[in-house]
């Protein structure tokens, strides 16, 4: 967005620099706010990740049938 509309502002040359200052501070503010959503995304991501993980590692290794009935 910021691009497209430095783009307008050089081709077209009508746009105020009031107006252009308005649409890339208005870019900037915009990806900043996906910018912290995309993070938000990957620490919860990765939290799940990890907790799926450490319920695997701590599931008790059940005994089969088998090994038990050699045992007696």
């Amino acid at each position: 967005m910021i691009v497209f509309s430095i783009v307008l502002y050089v081709l077209i040359g009508e746009m105020p620099k009031e107006i252009l200052f308005e649409w890339v501070l208005f870019a900037l503010v915009l990806d900043a706010i996906l910018l912290l959503y995309a993070c938000l995304v990957v620490i919860s991501l990765r939290c799940c990740e990890r907790i799926i993980q450490s319920r695997l590692s701590m599931k008790p290794d059940v005994p089969r049938i088998s090994d038990e009935a050699e045992q007696v």
